[in-house]
């Protein structure tokens, strides 16, 4: 059911994106976004509307293989702090494959 305030937010949104409805969409989507634990048994859960996995990589190896796995080969460069070969725990780090630039963020 929506809410006084997800209109508000909506039409406050197209107003700021030059009426851009899937932007607006993407960014209401990435509100609700609910991260979760580790959850290696089920892939770490890939949104591909939003392209994160919504379960948390807990290091950046782990991250890198997912995102290969799902064709995403470019290495962020400011995931310096993450580094691929670095195997530094991070329980609360996301990871992103965003497959229109074969992009992945740690």
């Amino acid at each position: 059911m929506e809410t006084s305030g997800m209109r508000l937010w909506m039409i406050f949104c197209i107003a700021l994106a030059g009426f851009d409805m899937e932007r607006c969409q993407l960014t209401d989507h990435l509100n609700t976004l609910r991260f979760t634990a580790p959850c290696p048994k089920t892939s770490y859960n890939y949104d591909t509307y939003s392209a994160y996995y919504l379960c948390m990589v807990p290091d950046a190896t782990i991250c890198r293989e997912l995102c290969r796995k799902d064709l995403c080969w470019e290495w962020y460069e400011n995931n310096v702090v993450a580094d691929p070969h670095n195997n530094v725990t991070r329980p609360k780090h996301a990871c992103r494959c965003v497959k229109e630039s074969s992009l992945c963020l740690y």
